[in-house]
C-alpha cells in the first residue's frame, strides 16, 4: 500500500514539478467585455492534458499548479504587501490575546461588525530555493473537476471592480472571493498599479500550469498531495482568512 501510494506521489511530482509549464497563451482567449476574463479552450485544454487521463472525460479530477515563469524583477516590483480578512472581533477575547503579545488588534476592529485584518507579504515567493529560479509557485489547488476550477480561476469577478477603478474603500484589502478565484484576485492585486493592456500580457505570457490528472476516486490522495505541495512550495496566492 506504502508503494502504491509512493508511486502515485512520483508521478504527481513529475507531471506538477518538472513537466513544461504550459502558457496561460496558449491555453484560452479573451471575452468580449473589456478583455477581463479569460476562457480556457476545451481543445487546448484536451490536447494538453486529458488525453493523458485517467478517463477521457475533459474535465478530469487532478491537481495544478499555477507558475509564474515570467521576469523575476517584475515580481519583486509589484504590489507584494496586502491585509487579508480574519475573525470577527471579540473585543474581550481578541484584546486579551494581542496584549500578551504586546500588539495592537490587527486592523480597524470596533463594534461588532468589525473583521480583523492581517497585514501580508508575498516575501515568501523567494523562499522556494532552486526551483523559483526558473519558475515560481502562485497558487496549488486540486478539484475534482480541474478544468471547471482553473476556468473559474482565470476569469473577471465583478467583486474585482474597486481594484481596477481604484476606488477601494481600503486600497489593501482584497477584494470579495471565494476559493475559486483566488489566483485571479491575487495576480490582480499584485499587478493594480499596472496598465491594463500590460497586466493582461504578463497573466498569458508569465504565468502558466502545470497539471496531474488524478483517478475521480483518489480524494485522500488529492488532498494530502496538494497540502504537502503547498507546505514545501509556500505559493503566495494560497495564503487565505482565518476564522
Amino acid at each position: 500500500m506504502e508503494d502504491e501510494y509512493e508511486e502515485k506521489r512520483s508521478v504527481a511530482s513529475d507531471n506538477l514539478l518538472n513537466a513544461p509549464v504550459i502558457p496561460l497563451a496558449q491555453l484560452g482567449h479573451w471575452g468580449p467585455r473589456q478583455h477581463l476574463t479569460y476562457h480556457i479552450d476545451q481543445d487546448g485544454w484536451i490536447d494538453n492534458w486529458a488525453t493523458n487521463a485517467e478517463t477521457n472525460y475533459f474535465n478530469f479530477s487532478g491537481l495544478y499548479i499555477f507558475w509564474w515563469i515570467g521576469d523575476r524583477t517584475v515580481l519583486e516590483e509589484s504590489n507584494r504587501v496586502h491585509l487579508i480578512k480574519g475573525k470577527k472581533y471579540k473585543q474581550e477575547e481578541d484584546d486579551a490575546r494581542y496584549d500578551l503579545l504586546g500588539l495592537n488588534v490587527p486592523g480597524n476592529a470596533g463594534g461588532n461588525n468589525i473583521y480583523l485584518e492581517h497585514e501580508i507579504t508575498y516575501d515568501f515567493l523567494w523562499r522556494q530555493g532552486v526551483n523559483c529560479k526558473e519558475k515560481c509557485a502562485l497558487y496549488i489547488g486540486k478539484s475534482s473537476g480541474v478544468y471547471g476550477r482553473v476556468d473559474g480561476h482565470v476569469k473577471w469577478q465583478t467583486s474585482f471592480g474597486p481594484l481596477l477603478l481604484g476606488n477601494n474603500q481600503n486600497p489593501m484589502l482584497l477584494p470579495r472571493h471565494s476559493g475559486s478565484q483566488q489566483f485571479r484576485v491575487g495576480f490582480e492585486y499584485l499587478f493594480k498599479h499596472t496598465p491594463l493592456d500590460v497586466r493582461r500580457d504578463l497573466m498569458l505570457n508569465s504565468v502558466g500550469l502545470t497539471v496531474h490528472p488524478t483517478r475521480a476516486d483518489d480524494v485522500s490522495f488529492r488532498f494530502y498531495e496538494e497540502d504537502y505541495l503547498i507546505g514545501s512550495l509556500r505559493p503566495a496566492f494560497n495564503v487565505d482568512s482565518e476564522r
